[in-house]
C-alpha cells in the first residue's frame, strides 16, 4: 500500500485541527506498517481500534469548532462525518464476527477507505471550512503554557480542553480535578508558600491518584484494553516517582523544597503532557459508547 504522509497542502490553518490531522496521518502509517509487516494481527487489530476511536473524537471536536465560528455548511459537513462514522462501525460489526484471515481483509478494506478519505476529505472538504476559523491565541491542544519572568514567578497553567477527553465523563472529571491540584501548586509557588504548597499537593495526591488509577485500570480492564499491563506499569511508575518526591521532601531543608517544588511542577508538566495527552487516549476506542 502507498505511503501517505501529511504535508503542509492538507492544513486547515487552525493548529489545533492539522496537529488532529496530522496524528490520523501517524496512526494510519503505522496500521499501513501493521499491514505490510510480519507481525501478529493484533497489531493489525490495535491500530485500527485505535485509528476508528481517534477519528470519532477528531469529528466531535471539529463540529464544535465550525458550530463555535458560524461555519454555513455545518450540517452538510457534519452529514459526510456521519456517514464515515457509520461506515467505520459497521466496518467494526464484520471485524468483530470474522475470524482468521477474514479479519485481516476487513482491515485492509478499512485501509484502503481510510487513505482515500484522508486525501479527498481533509484535502477537500475541511478545507471548505478554514476561512471561517480565527486562528486562536494559542493552541488548545498545548495544556501549558509557561513562562519565566523578572519577577521569578511561574505563569504556569493547566487549562483543560476536549483534546484531553478520553470519552468518558468519570475520569474526564478525574482529569479536570488533577489540572486543579496542580494549579493550587503553582498559586502557592508563586505567592511564596512553596513548602506548604508542595506539602498539600502531595497529601491530596496520595490517595487521589491511587484512586484514579485504580478507577482507570477497572474500567480498561472491564472494556478488555490490551495494552492493560503496559499502562499500570506506567501508572506504577508514576506512583513511585511521587512517592520518591515524597521522601525527598521530608528530609528536605527549606531552600530543598522550594527547589523541589519547582521539579514537581515540571514531573506534573511531563505527567499530563506525555500520559494524560498521549498514553490514556490509547484506551480511549476501546471504551463502550
Amino acid at each position: 500500500m502507498e505511503a501517505l504522509k501529511w504535508s503542509d497542502s492538507y492544513s486547515v490553518g487552525h493548529p489545533d485541527i492539522d496537529q488532529q490531522h496530522q496524528q490520523l496521518f501517524s496512526l494510519f502509517a503505522k496500521l499501513q506498517e501493521a499491514i505490510d509487516g510480519p507481525g501478529p494481527s493484533f497489531q493489525m487489530e490495535q491500530g485500527f481500534v485505535q485509528l476508528c476511536g481517534y477519528v470519532k473524537n477528531h469529528f466531535r471536536y471539529e463540529e464544535r469548532l465550525m458550530k463555535k465560528h458560524d461555519f454555513p455548511e455545518l450540517q452538510k459537513h457534519k452529514q459526510k462525518h456521519n456517514k464515515i462514522k457509520d461506515k467505520l462501525k459497521n466496518y467494526r460489526k464484520e471485524f468483530n464476527k470474522a475470524t482468521g484471515k477474514k479479519k485481516d481483509a476487513i482491515i485492509g478494506e478499512v485501509a484502503e477507505f481510510l487513505q482515500e478519505w484522508l486525501q479527498v476529505h481533509i484535502n477537500g472538504e475541511d478545507q471548505k471550512y478554514s476561512p471561517y476559523l480565527a486562528k486562536p491565541e494559542a493552541s488548545e491542544t498545548t495544556a501549558i503554557v509557561q513562562s519565566f519572568g523578572k519577577t521569578g514567578k511561574i505563569t504556569t497553567s493547566f487549562v483543560w480542553s476536549e483534546n484531553f477527553s478520553v470519552g468518558n465523563r468519570k475520569i474526564d472529571e478525574q482529569h479536570k480535578r488533577l489540572f486543579a491540584i496542580f494549579n493550587g501548586l503553582v498559586k502557592s509557588i508563586n505567592s511564596g508558600d512553596h513548602i506548604f504548597g508542595v506539602e498539600k499537593v502531595f497529601l491530596q495526591l496520595r490517595g487521589y491518584v491511587k484512586n484514579h488509577f485504580r478507577a482507570e485500570e477497572s474500567l480498561m480492564k472491564k472494556n478488555s484494553f490490551p495494552g492493560y499491563k503496559e499502562h499500570k506499569a506506567k501508572h506504577d511508575d508514576i506512583c513511585d516517582k511521587m512517592q520518591k518526591y515524597r521522601k525527598r521532601l521530608n528530609k528536605s531543608n527549606d531552600q530543598e523544597k522550594e527547589d523541589l517544588a519547582l521539579e514537581v511542577a515540571g514531573f506534573f508538566e511531563t505527567w499530563f503532557k506525555e500520559h494524560i495527552k498521549s498514553e490514556d487516549q490509547q484506551y480511549t476506542p476501546y471504551l463502550k459508547d
